[in-house]
């Protein structure tokens, strides 16, 4: 597993959970804004585990 999906893939699951736990009320003091952060975080790092390293040549 290459890095990046990882990377992605721990975002993702870090975005889940907060998100899981604000509806619940257990985080319900953390502004919205950390959530639309954790979302922008784990979309960039989609975008990053699609895309292939360029080779220099």
């Amino acid at each position: 597993m290459s890095s990046r999906l990882s990377l992605f893939l721990v975002s993702l699951a870090v975005t889940l959970c907060f998100w899981i736990l604000r509806g619940l009320g257990i985080l319900s003091f953390a502004p919205g804004l950390i959530l639309w952060i954790l979302l922008a975080i784990s979309i960039g790092f989609a975008i990053l585990a699609t895309t292939r390293p360029r080779r220099s040549s």
